[in-house]
């Protein structure tokens, strides 16, 4: 039999140990209707850190479920929201907010407002639950719930509402700050090195051994166009370019592990397919980084906008990963020779006029045809290396 304490009970739980927030969100309100609240119509959002999107919202429909949507940074300027109840709570500071939608002078001093009683909706109530700021920037949440009942919902509905608000805004709380340090280790750190992280793998020293493919990319003239172009506009290249590399890079499996400045370096890991497919997947990336660079060099051409080339080095080889750094900074990334060698090697990209060149071990296991460039002197390294092309 449905209670707000059971419902109470089941807010906990799903608080504790699920990270499901379609099923968190839609069963709240489904548990809503089972308590008297004629809910047609849930909604809520809270604020995220993730470099794309500012905010992750879900909405609820009678007959429909739980759907999620994430909010990009530009639609803070929406006209949408800025005319949106939501955001005259967030501005006035106002926790509740209640229209009535039927009967004579019903307010319309929103928009969604109209939309919603054209839909049949007759009652519309929305709460903001503050939260103490936390470090994840995560300060609250905002939430309301249309009906369709002939009445709108009665003030006992009302309080229904208010009696499970906390533990509803509990559960999300918990479930958001996960996610929001799974986005923010993805950004900074790559998936499997966050993950790692996120897991308790925080030792620092605690490094294991792993065969990776190892591409390293370098913008040509860089540091030339820092020299004469305002910063805004550096930033703005530089990470138009790290797009175009990054998306390459994704696509075929990759991690990247750092930018270095105008340069980028991502594993390829050789566990499961072996060092024959993680080079295929790392030439792939290279190939399909300097295609990408291609096409946005044409669009900037095109637009005016200073275009830069894109050199790619390849190697493969034990690495060593893990907690690495100084007793309170930490990086969780990879050192050893081969990580060396690849940044030695793409130096002569420029020296041979190639945008890509690779070690004699990748070559012999990318299983594509090559060609040799000889052998050549890398900086710190005893012996040379013979340096690999494609054909032509």
């Amino acid at each position: 039999m449905a209670s707000i304490e059971a419902t109470i009970d089941w807010l906990i739980a799903q608080g504790l140990h699920s990270d499901d927030v379609r099923h968190l969100h839609g069963g709240i309100s489904e548990r809503l209707i089972a308590l008297g609240v004629p809910v047609r119509r849930a909604y809520g959002a809270m604020p995220t850190r993730h470099p794309q999107f500012h905010a992750i919202g879900w909405r609820w429909t009678q007959g429909d479920g739980a759907e999620l949507d994430r909010y990009e940074h530009r639609s803070k300027e929406s006209e949408a929201f800025r005319r949106s109840p939501f955001r005259y709570m967030l501005d006035s500071g106002e926790v509740r907010l209640r229209r009535r939608l039927i009967g004579r002078n019903t307010p319309d001093d929103f928009p969604v407002l109209e939309e919603l009683r054209a839909e049949g909706a007759t009652d519309y109530y929305a709460r903001l639950i503050g939260f103490t700021e936390s470090e994840a920037g995560i300060g609250g949440m905002i939430a309301s719930w249309v009906t369709a009942a002939d009445d709108g919902f009665d003030d006992a509905q009302i309080a229904t509402i208010e009696r499970v608000l906390p533990a509803y805004a509990l559960a999300c709380y918990r479930i958001q700050l996960k996610h929001a340090a799974i986005t923010l280790l993805d950004a900074y750190l790559g998936a499997d090195a966050g993950r790692r992280v996120l897991n308790g793998d925080t030792q620092r020293g605690a490094v294991s051994e792993v065969e990776a493919a190892l591409l390293f990319t370098d913008l040509r003239d860089f540091t030339a166009l820092a020299d004469r172009v305002p910063g805004a506009v550096l930033v703005a290249t530089l990470n138009a370019y790290h797009d175009a590399v990054g998306a390459a890079v994704e696509r075929a499996g990759g991690q990247i592990l750092k930018f270095v400045g105008d340069g980028l370096l991502a594993t390829f890991a050789v566990a499961g397919g072996g060092e024959r497919q993680a080079c295929g997947r790392a030439l792939d990336a290279a190939l399909a980084a300097l295609a990408a660079v291609d096409r946005l060099n044409a669009a900037r051409r095109a637009a005016g906008d200073p275009t830069l080339g894109l050199d790619a080095a390849l190697h493969v080889g034990r690495l060593m990963y893990g907690n690495i750094g100084s007793a309170r900074r930490l990086d969780f990334t990879v050192v050893g020779p081969a990580v060396n060698e690849v940044g030695r090697i793409e130096p002569l990209c420029t020296a041979l006029d190639r945008p890509l060149l690779m070690s004699s071990r990748f070559a012999l296991s990318c299983g594509r045809p090559v060609v040799s460039l000889g052998r050549h002197v890398l900086r710190g390294v005893a012996e040379p290396e013979e340096l690999f092309g494609l054909p032509g």
